[in-house]
């Protein structure tokens, strides 16, 4: 692994550590390019079940600050890079990117954990989900083809209770707009170090078929991420086993 484009700081309130740990962490496993990628706020939602578990507004300047800093500091070991993960919506996707360009960021990552529409939202990784897959796959093709998302981290996220044949159909849907829009789809280790409903073997398949570029993303919360010897064989293992178009070599510079 040479690169790795998600990594979280402790701003967003469930992850821990210093983001110096982060970059001395990924420097010990060999990382060439770091990219910090903590979950952006929305300066324009009135509320959100999210709100908790994203980056303080008043903590956007820290963090710019803090990973601009450490990529001078660091620029002859490891090239680092900022970034921010986010969701689409809709109605405020305009003003959030007006508001995220403020800082000149590196790249962008979609991260759907959610759909919203008026003052609903749906957490696309309930128990009990109030979303159909069609709904997030809609959703979610919608912001690849804004253009402003550099990569598509754990595009498998979603509870599904469809049957096979309706997630192959939605899959197949989503991975070949990705493929035309040359968006990398993710691998995301963290959903292998706890043992999540994703990385899926059905969405896999599908991307197997369609040829989707995969990028494989440690999603790290923890410094220790970067060290772990269990999650990162268990994903090549994927790849192997589904003859995935791997990214070897970082694409974001």
């Amino acid at each position: 692994m040479l690169y790795n484009y998600h990594t979280h700081t402790a701003r967003c309130h469930h992850a821990e550590g210093a983001d110096r740990e982060y970059v001395e962490a990924a420097i010990k496993s060999r990382i060439k390019v770091l990219g910090f990628s903590d979950h952006s706020p929305y300066a324009n939602l009135r509320k959100s079940p999210q709100k908790p578990y994203r980056i303080d507004l008043d903590q956007v300047e820290n963090y710019v600050n803090s990973i601009r800093a450490l990529k001078k500091e660091y620029e002859k070991d490891v090239e680092i890079l900022l970034g921010f993960e986010l969701e689409y919506y809709p109605e405020y996707h305009k003003k959030q990117i007006e508001y995220l360009k403020t800082f000149n960021y590196d790249y962008l990552v979609l991260g759907q954990h959610q759909l919203i529409k008026g003052e609903e939202y749906k957490v696309v990784y309930s128990n009990t989900p109030t979303y159909s897959l069609t709904e997030y796959v809609d959703v979610v093709i919608e912001a690849l083809e804004t253009g402003d998302f550099n990569l598509f981290a754990h595009p498998d996220i979603p509870t599904c209770y469809e049957t096979k044949a309706k997630k192959e159909c939605e899959y197949e849907r989503l991975c070949k707009r990705a493929k035309q829009l040359n968006i990398p789809l993710e691998l995301n280790l963290l959903g292998i170090r706890e043992g999540r409903t994703y990385p899926s073997d059905d969405f896999f398949e599908v991307a197997s078929k369609v040829g989707n570029d995969i990028l494989i993303g440690y999603d790290a919360h923890s410094p220790s991420d970067f060290l772990d010897k269990y999650a990162l064989p268990k994903a090549l293992k994927i790849v192997e086993k589904y003859k995935l178009n791997l990214i070897t070599e970082p694409f974001i510079k």
